[in-house]
């Protein structure tokens, strides 16, 4: 979805969420492994992350916002670093010299708006400075295809390989949007969201790619 004014303080709220968790997964190595324990587990599984999300919950949260904060506090706790915005040590690099990092999406009279998923899964078709081969651009298509199609449990299930995968890529990962997202994985706003993957990522892949 294109974020408006209405949901900006949203986005505040859970870039502040995603600072908090960065910092617990560098300063408390034992709270970031109960984080791990609780990756791809309903909130009424994942006990073991109830003492860092709990706090920063909204009253009656929806289930798919619930479950969207546990997701993305648990995934952040995969990555190196435990950074914001899924920055790794290699993401700090490439910000210190100039190099290309995430591409956000564009549109016609909202030139800058936050890189979703789609976005990420682009980048890592062209990633080239890890270890690791980049994702084929056909492999990205299945993969955000198939995400794109589950229902509230099954992008939980499916989701948590994807992001290991552009962890792995140093693939830099908005999770203040990707946690917006999740929170919307309702019947009625699912397909907007997974339109909005889709177009973000034929639009930021290279040019070459397009072709």
């Amino acid at each position: 979805m294109t974020v408006e004014t209405k949901s900006g303080t949203r986005l505040d709220t859970y870039d502040r969420f995603v600072e908090f968790v960065g910092k617990v997964c560098v300063t408390n190595p034992g709270q970031r492994s109960a984080l791990r324990r609780g990756l791809g587990r309903p909130p009424e599984q994942a006990i073991t992350v109830h003492a860092t999300v709990a706090r920063w919950l909204p009253e009656r949260p929806s289930p798919a916002t619930e479950w969207a904060y546990y997701a993305v506090a648990s995934m952040i706790a995969l990555q190196p670093s435990g950074g914001r915005n899924g920055s790794t040590d290699d993401d700090q690099e490439t910000e210190q010299t100039g190099e290309q990092t995430a591409p956000e999406a564009s549109t016609p009279g909202n030139p800058r708006r936050r890189a979703s998923l789609g976005t990420a899964m682009a980048l890592a078709v062209f990633r080239t400075d890890s270890q690791q081969r980049a994702i084929g651009q056909e492999t990205a298509e299945k993969r955000l295809h198939l995400l794109t199609r589950q229902d509230l449990f099954g992008v939980h299930q499916r989701l948590p390989g994807v992001v290991r995968h552009l962890q792995t890529l140093g693939v830099p990962i908005d999770w203040a949007q990707l946690l917006n997202d999740l929170g919307e994985w309702t019947p009625h706003r699912r397909d907007q969201i997974a339109k909005r993957w889709l177009q973000d990522f034929y639009r930021s892949l290279p040019e070459n790619e397009k072709e």
